[in-house]
């Protein structure tokens, strides 16, 4: 058994984009019950694909760092 859940009155178009796909009930071994996917929902592709939160964050980290300084030996 699946379920699909979103939040359709969210402010944000990104979390209304948002996704969560739960497992349940697994009746042939059981060892999936409670498992969840995040898809995220593309406009520009009509499709939904696979999201994890944790790379967009590190994703924006990266955007957001400067290259540190390299410090030259004399």
């Amino acid at each position: 058994t699946f379920a699909l859940e979103r939040d359709q009155q969210a402010e944000e178009n990104e979390e209304k984009n948002k996704t969560v796909f739960r497992i349940l009930k697994d009746r042939y071994t059981g060892q999936s019950t409670g498992t969840t996917i995040q898809l995220l929902y593309d406009p520009a592709t009509g499709r939904k694909q696979e999201y994890n939160p944790f790379d967009a964050v590190d994703e924006q980290d990266r955007e957001n760092k400067t290259e540190p300084e390299q410090k030259e030996d004399f």
